[in-house]
């Protein structure tokens, strides 16, 4: 049984490298919800997925991959009302990446909903989704109603927004569609920009304020190189970044939302944790984020727990608190 259920998009990103006569793009499995239950299944953790590939080469690669990294498939559809999804990544000189998708549609939005979605939610302690998942007016619906049953079966929430805004009609629909959803999750997870683009705000500090007056059991900020910043029982913690040579940024997020969820599963009551301990889980947390960025691609680029306990007795102390 898993202790994760992640629900949402799983794409083919189409990453750069510099080829003998120009860019070339190498196809990586990668997709928000699908990084983070890949990186929590690397770590030793069990997860589970909902979502859709389509009937071609693509698909059978992602439905492969997810099998070969132990995450339970049984409720992985395979479509032929549309291709599997291509997001072709664009990587700037600091390896800081843009996506644009092949998705109109894309099979990521045939999402599934029955009795063995309900079944497989109804096995887990968590269920992870982010807002790729309520694009569009079905997808939309379907995960409204996952999350639904999710929270009345008594699981833990987590909900990353993962914002793409070339997938969104309007930025303000977008806008109102994730923090509709807000107040009913226990984890979130936000990007600086997230935090800046939900709250209106145009500073940290002031940002910082709109989140706290959320007043979510637990909300996280990852800022890249600036570290973490954690809202938890009323303080405010924060956790420094690992200096890495960055090479791609994609997944980044993904693997530390892995990365945490992993560690604060192995906890028995996860919020009456001690503020130590909590910052012990984003440390760890941090860690699996900077080994992925060092490499290219996302699901590709995830560290197993073994690379990540020796990266920590390595650099540790380099996360300042």
């Amino acid at each position: 049984m898993p202790d994760v259920v992640c629900l949402g998009e799983i794409l083919v990103d189409m990453t750069p490298h510099q080829g003998p006569v120009g860019t070339l793009y190498e196809p990586n499995p990668g997709g928000a919800p699908a990084n983070v239950a890949v990186a929590i299944s690397r770590l030793g953790g069990k997860a589970g997925f909902i979502g859709s590939v389509g009937k071609d080469f693509f698909g059978d690669l992602l439905r492969r991959t997810l099998e070969t990294n132990q995450v339970d498939t049984g409720c992985v559809k395979m479509t032929s009302s549309a291709p599997t999804t291509l997001a072709f990544v664009h990587l700037d000189n600091r390896g800081e990446r843009s996506f644009s998708f092949y998705r109109s549609p894309g099979a990521d939005l045939f999402l599934p909903w029955g009795r063995s979605e309900k079944a497989l939610i109804d096995s887990c302690r968590l269920f992870h989704f982010g807002s790729l998942s309520m694009t569009t007016s079905f997808t939309r619906k379907i995960t409204t109603r996952a999350l639904s049953y999710a929270k009345k079966q008594g699981k833990l929430l987590s909900f990353d927004p993962n914002l793409r805004p070339s997938l969104w009609k309007n930025l303000e629909q977008a806008r109102k569609t994730i923090l509709a959803v807000l107040k009913r999750v226990d984890i979130l997870k936000l990007s600086e920009e997230e935090l800046f683009f939900l709250s209106g705000a145009s500073d940290f500090q002031r940002g910082l304020t709109w989140a706290k007056n959320l007043r979510l059991p637990l909300v996280m900020i990852t800022r890249g190189g600036e570290g973490v910043v954690c809202l938890y029982k009323g303080a405010m913690l924060s956790t420094g970044s690992y200096q890495v040579q960055v090479v791609d940024t994609t997944g980044a997020g993904d693997a530390f939302v892995g990365g945490f969820l992993f560690r604060l599963l192995q906890e028995s009551d996860v919020f009456s944790l001690s503020n130590e301990r909590m910052l012990d889980h984003l440390r760890f947390a941090s860690a699996v984020a900077a080994l992925t960025v060092s490499r290219r691609g996302a699901i590709p680029a995830l560290p197993f727990r073994e690379e990540v306990e020796r990266f920590l007795a390595q650099y540790g102390s380099q996360a300042g608190v």
